[in-house]
């Protein structure tokens, strides 16, 4: 059995952990065994818990690491975000992988002392790379990471239960939809860089389409500046923060993802596929991949181009059941959690043997 330690620095509940939740559900614990170390007081510690996996709050730093690695005795450190880490794992002789979650959608050169300093410390402290987006490995070897050391894996989401015509009738009754409406949504942390201020703006000019309904979902340190400038939109609602988002991925019928500065394979995207719902993304980082040939693609900071495009599905409700399709199949195909697993742990396997 091989003995797999994941070090990730997430206090909060952000990509990377759900990424790291979805690989352990995911995960054959016949012939891997997993343990997890988090900083002290993670908002992940219960749901990895939850889920069998053995669990450790530390300090993530050498002293507080150290320890734990020779408690567990893994044959490879897995890390996320925590260079020190790596440093822990070359200290105790064990084989370290590195996730990569996000990385600047730029091909903005990098200069020579960053490469050459990057390009030692992988030498030193890096066995592997994950990178989850094809144009992150491109940013990685230009951040001086050679390419043999790099994998890319992307992200895999665990599927969403798909409500029945009963059921969805009742969820979009409960947020005040009727069921002729098409919905649009934007499933996120309400942050610079994730774009929901072109999302209220094409809302605005989408009001002449009296059956298309907005909903935001998520929180952030934009939401008051976000609320106001929707005031007055009588067509877009605030959902807040949800912590299972399955019932709004059923009530949307278009899930549109509009980052601008990086994003690389949205698992909010992805989850919404598995139940239809349709993708309009923004032309940045590993969206248009995600989305593949089942959406749309907008360019950036585009509100115009986004209303385009709502308002093509808008008046052929064909074709949006179409892409809806296109939408589960190509979830099922090539974006699930079991899928990105068994793409991890054949990694895992490789730097064994």
């Amino acid at each position: 059995m091989i003995r797999v330690l994941h070090i990730i620095s997430d206090k909060n509940i952000g990509g990377a952990g759900i990424l790291l939740l979805n690989q352990l559900t995911a995960s054959d614990r016949k012939n891997f065994l997993y343990s997890v170390v988090l900083p002290k007081g993670s908002m992940l510690t219960e749901r990895i818990k939850a889920l069998g996996v053995n669990t450790f709050e530390a300090d993530l730093t050498l002293t507080g690491l150290l320890p734990v690695i020779k408690r567990v005795r893994p044959h490879i450190i897995h890390t996320h975000a925590c260079a020190k880490a790596r440093i822990a794992a070359r200290l105790c002789g064990v084989k370290a992988i590195n996730t990569r979650h996000c990385a600047p959608d730029t091909s903005e050169p990098v200069s020579l002392i960053r490469k050459a300093a990057n390009r030692i410390f992988d030498a030193l402290f890096t066995h592997k790379t994950i990178a989850t987006a094809h144009y992150v490995k491109t940013r990685l070897i230009n951040e001086g990471i050679p390419p043999h050391k790099i994998s890319v894996i992307i992200n895999g989401s665990v599927p969403k239960q798909v409500l029945n015509s009963n059921q969805r009738k009742e969820a979009r009754k409960k947020w005040g939809f009727d069921q002729s409406h098409l919905i649009v949504g934007i499933v996120g942390r309400l942050e610079k860089g994730k774009g929901q201020e072109y999302f209220i703006e094409a809302a605005r000019l989408c009001s002449d389409c009296d059956e298309m309904k907005f909903i935001i979902a998520g929180d952030g340190s934009m939401k008051n500046q976000l609320m106001k400038q929707a005031k007055g939109l009588a067509n877009i609602k605030f959902a807040g923060f949800i912590e299972d988002i399955s019932e709004i991925m059923n009530v949307i019928d278009v899930n549109v993802n509009l980052s601008y500065i990086s994003e690389t394979s949205s698992l909010s995207l992805s989850e919404g596929m598995s139940v239809g719902a349709v993708p309009i993304v923004s032309d940045c980082g590993g969206n248009s991949f995600v989305a593949g040939d089942c959406g749309i693609v907008i360019p950036k900071r585009d509100s115009q181009a986004l209303a385009s495009a709502l308002k093509s599905l808008y008046s052929d409700r064909t074709r949006l059941n179409e892409l809806a399709k296109k939408s589960r199949n190509r979830f099922f195909k090539r974006l699930t959690a079991e899928a990105m697993t068994k793409e991890t742990e054949a990694v895992y396997k490789s730097l064994i043997q």
